[in-house]
């Protein structure tokens, strides 16, 4: 406990289809600065009514110095939001952003295979 989340904003743009990527934390902040983050490899598309998100995060990025060995756990959250005009809903995966932001203790553990 006590590391500096990650946390990354994908967006995209309905009118542009423009992608946006931002960081807006880092356990190391001097390496990765918050704002626009194209060193973020993300792509997000529509696909009918469907938004499709896809990233890939370096270990480093995350504050670790290397891929963890299996059965290690790590400690996540996941939020996607939607406002298509109709105010905002999603899908939250663990807690810590959204109702208990900056709460470790409301992160999820995930074990890695």
């Amino acid at each position: 406990m006590g590391l500096r989340p990650l946390e990354i904003v994908l967006g995209l743009n309905s009118e542009t289809g423009e992608v946006l990527v931002a960081r807006r934390q880092a356990p190391d902040e001097a390496r990765y600065p918050p704002g626009p983050a194209p060193d973020v490899p993300a792509k997000v598309r529509r696909e009918g009514r469907m938004t499709i998100y896809e990233v890939a995060l370096p270990w480093q990025m995350l504050g670790l110095a290397s891929v963890p060995p299996a059965g290690r756990p790590i400690r996540l959250s996941l939020l996607v939001n939607d406002n298509g005009g109709r105010g905002r809903h999603g899908l939250q995966w663990f807690f810590g952003i959204r109702d208990y932001r900056n709460d470790e203790r409301m992160l999820g553990t995930v074990w890695l295979g």
